[in-house]
């Protein structure tokens, strides 16, 4: 089972993934701002990324998933986006994230998902 951390600024996704992944078995720990995800990821040192493409306090999700990716260059990131996938698809690097998953999204989506991180699957996307 996966280390994951979650950081999204709406708490609900937080405490939602988090229950469904922990009833999953992997271990989670969750954020809702870039300095208390930093925080964690730090002290938590996560293999799985569970981020928001927007976070209100920071330059945007995938430069706060680089800046974690730093000091845990193992990390596997899944992107959540409310906008089309299309929109973000372009700046995401290859091998940065290993799967787009789109809002709204079932449960059994995100738990997909992280099995595909946590297994260094190939990129994908979840619609």
């Amino acid at each position: 089972m996966a280390k994951v951390l979650i950081v999204d600024d709406e708490p609900a996704y937080c405490r939602s993934i988090a229950i469904q992944l922990s009833d999953d078995g992997h271990e989670t720990e969750s954020a809702t701002t870039a300095a208390e995800a930093i925080k964690i990821g730090k002290r938590f040192v996560p293999n799985v990324l569970v981020i928001d493409w927007i976070i209100r306090d920071s330059r945007g999700g995938l430069q706060l998933a680089a800046e974690i990716h730093g000091v845990n260059p193992g990390l596997r990131t899944i992107l959540m986006t409310g906008f089309p996938i299309e929109a973000v698809e372009h700046e995401v690097v290859e091998g940065e994230v290993v799967c787009l998953v789109s809002k709204p999204f079932t449960l059994d989506e995100i738990s997909q998902a992280v099995s595909l991180a946590a297994a260094n699957g190939p990129r994908g996307t979840l619609e």
